[in-house]
């Protein structure tokens, strides 16, 4: 190998590794951007048969939460979302824990409303005011995506033909994104090792001579 390659050769790998570097960056920046699992749970005392959630609540979960509620042993679970006004006309002034943020130690905090007993309510599986919902038996869950508009969740239990059943827990899990990442700081590494590789390259390319003259007899 002519010595006068190897330092091209050594300014095209520079080249080379500021542009995996960038592409490196790129994916970071794409693909895996850093984000942490979160849980809220709330377990309300014994004779709570409604959970509902306020709009606004879902603002500061993020962009997609999964709710999951357990009833008591063999009662009918039911999570549903729909819009805040036609939830508030379903509850009415149905006893429940209305949720109005989360505290410390990842616990839903919630406040008291209202005063009828719950046994009033229709069989929300019948009803269609929701955009999504899940049932089952003892236990449901649902996974919501943000959208534009108010929208109140609904968390409940009930026994068969409408008896009274108590709702033993509420858990809430999504993923938030991290504001910190190092995707800017790999790209802006990798174009400046990219910028210099390519002014290497041109320092060490070979210059052509110009061509004498000839002198002719």
């Amino acid at each position: 190998m002519p010595r006068q390659s190897l330092p091209r050769m050594i300014a095209a790998a520079i080249a080379a590794g500021g542009t995996i570097t960038v592409l490196v960056g790129l994916v970071l920046m794409t693909l895996f951007t850093p984000s942490s699992a979160l849980t809220a749970r709330l377990d309300p005392p014994e004779d709570t048969q409604v959970v509902e959630g306020v709009p606004g609540t879902g603002e500061l979960l993020g962009d997609q939460v999964t709710v999951k509620v357990t009833g008591a042993q063999g009662s009918i679970a039911f999570v549903g979302v729909g819009r805040a006004e036609d939830v508030a006309a379903y509850l009415a002034q149905v006893r429940r824990l209305q949720v109005v943020g989360t505290g410390a130690g990842g616990t839903l905090t919630t406040v008291p409303k209202g005063s009828a007993p719950a046994t009033g309510l229709s069989d929300p599986r019948e009803s269609d005011i929701w955009e999504v919902r899940g049932t089952g038996t003892t236990s449901a869950s649902v996974t919501w995506h943000k959208r534009p508009g108010q929208w109140r969740l609904v968390a409940l239990a009930r026994g068969s033909g409408g008896a009274p059943a108590s709702l033993h827990n509420v858990r809430l899990n999504w993923r938030e994104k991290m504001s910190r990442s190092t995707a800017a700081e790999v790209i802006a590494v990798g174009v400046l090792v990219l910028v210099c590789g390519c002014l290497a390259i041109g320092l060490t390319w070979p210059r052509q001579e110009r061509p004498r003259g000839v002198d002719w007899l």
